[in-house]
């Protein structure tokens, strides 16, 4: 319902107030226990309809909205700027000139604890205006947190009358914002806007903007003083928005005001814009600007504004809303062009900070006075003033400062020393104050030059690196070329070093020497009667030549001889260039025994002769545990039976553990016809292996002789031919050795043992000289 009625009352403003509402504006006071007065402005050009029944609207963050419609209008009040002679004669009475109405509108609610209310009114329809597009809507909007401020009061704009100004004349205008002392306010210009369903942004012309509504406007933001050079006739829209902060710098709400400048064809000079300057100040003040006084807490003062209008025949009227402002403040006006007011205050009880108040000059041209705001801003200390800020600078070692060109305050002050300083320390400015001596205090560092340090140089082996930071002597934290103190590589490395006063770079000279390379260690099996082998050839890697070799700790050639040298750990050394170490590279011999077959021979034999073991009559020194083989290829026993065994190629292997191979030695065996002088003459058999043992076999000339059942008491040494070559001297042992003369040469021979017992026994054996 509530909906339906607002939507009548919009629809409604839509034909009733087409192109003849200028503005407005929201505001809100608490009047306690979450309840607030709700006043809303509006201006109506008085050549459109008559003003109709207003309607507020109101929504928070917390979920709760409504509209109260038929707000109370509380007033009404003609507010053209026209001249007292032409009274009567503006749109409002049925005259000509240009006319403005405001009208009040006023109502209670209550607004229960939410971080964010809104209030707001729209209409659908503006003025005409040079610096928009079209005709379009107004919206105006109010919005407050009551959670952080529980009962605060919005400002409000003491200046109800629209500015008319004169085209091509400075304008310098003031809403006349009053604020509670312990809010902080600021300005800026934003949007005007416009309610379709949605609250958007209207239509500018270009070039101007909601930020610039006119080419070169001008917000102050601490002060809402707003200046620049109107150009062009017509309404010039702008909107004002105030943003109010508690003393902790909380936002607590916003009021804006949407009005425009109305700019006229004048044929008389407003009063200066530069006018209105601060003149003679009593009490306990002082000027601090043009249009500033900085006084002191609990004291009264009186300061001389004058203002003055080009037209000197013209009259000036001022007016101020300071009282507004500066509780208990009072002015006075004596003369008329130029116009003086005096404005005196007593500062007991005002809170610390910036008040702002408004003087308006006005001529007494006719039909349209001209007028000017002029802004002043009071600020009240709590103690002595002029001195400005504390300020403090940096300097480089060598170098000077003028502390002057720091200075915040007034001039004409007091140095301690100065102010042109070149050592660090704390320098006083001084300025005399209504309240006392101000003091500014100026701290002064000196900085010394960039010193990244002398040049220096390393040497590393390659392979490594170093740490260039750890040769660093100048100041720490400059940067490396190369991105990182640690290095590896030859070259040139800068460190530079910067401060505000400079740079400084040192530079770092690094020489890899080439390490040594001994190659990797390795192990390696070989058998013992290898062939003489290469070390270096064993190592791994890739080994530089001119190194030395030691076996086992002891030196020794880089040829390795098996079965002559002695197995275990072999190290090869490269000797290296300072600060390379020496390296070293090892290889671990394991040296396996090789296998041993004997030697091949050739025998022959009587079919009539006894059995014997076959490794008997291999030359060498075979190894026990070998198998034998048949002329065939088969397996053998180790023992061959004359008259029943194979005559032939019988062969004797011994395996080999790795890296060793098997081993092979053959025994040709040749069976000896009956009529062989040997077998004839001999008459007896060759004794077996069980009988004697006769050793070695092939022997250089010495045998040795045991297992004999008993003692020789002769040895007699024939050839093939059966013939006594050598008689050794009798023997009572049954186990001795024979030394063979020289005089017996290679070949084959057989020992014949004459024994205590009357056997007789022969065995055959190989000499070798």
């Amino acid at each position: 319902m509530r909906f339906t009625t607002l939507l009548a009352s919009l629809t409604l403003c839509t034909s009733l107030f087409a192109e003849h509402l200028p503005g407005g504006d929201i505001t809100y006071h608490c009047i306690g226990n979450s309840q607030y007065e709700i006043t809303l402005k509006l201006w109506r050009e008085c050549s459109g309809v008559p003003i109709i029944a207003q309607s507020l609207s109101f929504s928070n963050t917390c979920g709760v909205s409504f509209t109260l419609n038929n707000v109370p209008q509380i007033s009404q009040q003609e507010v053209s700027p026209i001249c007292p002679g032409q009274v009567g004669q503006t749109t409002c009475n049925g005259g000509s000139l240009t006319g403005i109405e405001l009208y009040t509108f006023r109502t209670t609610a209550f607004l229960s604890p939410c971080a964010l209310w809104t209030i707001s009114w729209n209409t659908c329809c503006r003025n005409t205006s040079a610096n928009l597009s079209l005709q379009q809507g107004i919206y105006i909007e109010t919005k407050f947190n009551n959670v952080i401020s529980p009962c605060s009061s919005s400002p409000v704009f003491s200046d109800d009358m629209p500015p008319f100004v004169c085209v091509d004349q400075p304008v310098s205008y003031d809403p006349g914002v009053v604020a509670d002392p312990a809010q902080t306010l600021r300005y800026r210009f934003i949007d005007a806007r416009r309610y379709t369903g949605a609250v958007e942004p209207v239509f500018y012309s270009a070039p101007y903007s909601g930020a610039e509504p006119f080419t070169g406007m001008v917000l102050d933001s601490l002060t809402g003083n707003i200046s620049f050079l109107p150009t062009i006739q017509g309404y010039v829209v702008c909107v004002v928005e105030v943003n109010t902060y508690n003393a902790n710098g909380d936002w607590i709400g916003s009021v804006m005001r949407d009005f425009p400048f109305v700019v006229q064809a004048c044929t008389n000079n407003v009063p200066d814009a530069t006018s209105g300057t601060t003149g003679a100040v009593t009490g306990g003040a002082a000027t601090t600007g043009d249009y500033e006084v900085t006084a002191c807490g609990a004291s009264t003062f009186c300061v001389d504004i004058t203002v003055e209008d080009a037209d000197a025949s013209q009259e000036l009227t001022l007016t101020s809303n300071v009282d507004l402002v500066l509780t208990g403040a009072t002015i006075s006006v004596t003369g008329t062009n130029p116009a003086v007011a005096t404005v005196c205050w007593n500062t007991t009880g005002a809170l610390a900070g910036n008040y702002n108040f408004t003087i308006t000059a006005t001529d007494d041209a006719c039909p349209t006075p001209g007028a000017q705001n002029y802004t002043y801003t009071v600020t009240v200390v709590e103690g002595a003033f002029g001195a400005g800020d504390d300020g403090s600078a940096e300097i480089c070692q060598g170098t000077s400062v003028d502390l002057s060109t720091l200075i915040t305050g007034a001039p004409g002050g007091t140095w301690s020393d100065g102010p042109v300083v070149t050592d660090a320390g704390e320098y006083t400015y001084t300025v005399g104050s209504p309240c006392g001596d101000d003091i500014a205090t100026f701290v002064v560092s000196v900085i010394g030059l960039a010193d990244a340090g002398p040049d220096a140089a390393a040497t590393i082996c390659s392979g490594t690196s170093v740490d260039l930071s750890t040769l660093v002597i100048g100041d720490p934290g400059g940067v490396w070329s190369s991105g990182s103190p640690v290095v590896s590589d030859e070259g040139m490395y800068m460190y530079t070093v910067e401060n505000s006063c400079g740079s400084d770079i040192a530079h770092f000279v690094v020489t890899v020497v080439q390490a040594p390379d001994a190659g990797e260690d390795n192990s390696v099996s070989i058998c013992s009667d290898a062939v003489p082998f290469s070390l270096f050839a064993q190592l791994l890697g890739s080994p530089q030549a001119g190194g030395t070799w030691t076996v086992n700790g002891a030196p020794h050639s880089s040829t390795y001889n098996p079965g002559v040298d002695q197995p275990g750990v072999a190290c090869y050394t490269v000797l290296g260039t300072a600060p390379c170490a020496n390296d070293v590279a090892c290889i671990t011999i394991n040296e396996v025994q090789a296998p041993n077959a004997g030697l091949d021979n050739i025998i022959g034999y009587c079919t009539n002769a006894a059995s014997f073991f076959m490794l008997d009559s291999l030359l060498g020194t075979p190894d026990l545990g070998g198998s034998w083989t048949s002329p065939n290829g088969n397996a053998h026993p180790p023992v061959f039976v004359p008259g029943t065994g194979t005559p032939g190629i019988h062969c004797y292997t011994v395996p080999g553990s790795a890296p060793c191979t098997d081993v092979t030695a053959c025994l040709t065996i040749t069976e000896l016809p009956p009529t062989d002088p040997y077998c004839i003459w001999l008459g007896n058999p060759e004794v077996t292996a069980t009988a004697l043992i006769l050793a070695p076999n092939p022997s250089t000339g010495r045998l040795r002789i045991e297992g004999l059942r008993s003692a020789c008491t002769q040895a007699d040494i024939l050839d093939v031919q059966g013939r006594i070559v050598w008689t050794a001297p009798p023997n009572a042992s049954n186990s001795f050795s024979l030394e063979l003369p020289l005089t017996i040469g290679s070949g084959s021979y057989f020992l014949r043992l004459t024994c205590s017992d009357g056997s007789l026994v022969t065995q055959r054996f190989e000499l070798q000289r």
